[in-house]
């Protein structure tokens, strides 16, 4: 029964907030010339898809908590990768800092490009660290809609990417270009 109810939470939490995060990415890189005049806007837009997301893991906390079962060592090798996510995170929230993470630079119009550390070879070592962090999650639990969360992240981060990009090279011009052309979107160039 506690098992249980441990998965119905790490569940809906996660689908509450991963179901609307690449949506809302993609929704503002499309429009970021409307979320520059009206910061307040994003804001409301991420409170409102939150709230969506919310209603849905309310209304299917039962299905979204079904496991399969896990060995130890599925298990040992999802607690590395949940480790390994969590230094990664730590890492790129230092090199980003608040206002890269949380999306300010996009709305200020900042030019600066990060290229060090992390980012010396791939473009986007936070998406990367979502994908590590949600497939040891469900290696861990066996929870099925963690699986389907991060499959639906690695599609939808893809295309978040591409509007990403598409807004930085605006942003950036040439210098973004080169960039690009030496590392990997999500793992480094062989």
């Amino acid at each position: 029964m506690f098992v249980e109810l441990v998965y119905q939470i790490i569940a809906s939490v996660l689908t509450m907030f991963f179901l609307p995060l690449p949506l809302f990415w993609i929704v503002l890189h499309r429009n970021i010339a409307h979320f520059r005049r009206h910061r307040t806007h994003a804001l409301y837009m991420k409170a409102a898809m939150l709230a969506v997301a919310a209603v849905f893991a309310a209304f299917n906390l039962r299905e979204l908590a079904a496991a399969i079962e896990t060995d130890m060592m599925t298990k040992t090798v999802g607690a590395a990768l949940f480790a390994l996510s969590m230094y990664l995170t730590y890492k790129t929230t230092k090199l980003m800092g608040r206002d890269m993470l949380i999306g300010v630079a996009e709305l200020k119009n900042d030019k600066r490009l990060l290229t060090k550390d992390l980012y010396r070879s791939v473009r986007h070592p936070r998406y990367l660290t979502v994908f590590i962090f949600l497939f040891g999650v469900f290696l861990i639990t066996g929870i099925l809609s963690i699986f389907y969360i991060f499959i639906y992240s690695v599609v939808m981060f893809h295309f978040v990417t591409v509007e990403e990009e598409r807004e930085l090279e605006k942003r950036l011009g040439k210098k973004y270009k080169l960039y690009k052309k030496r590392t990997g979107r999500f793992l480094p160039k062989i």
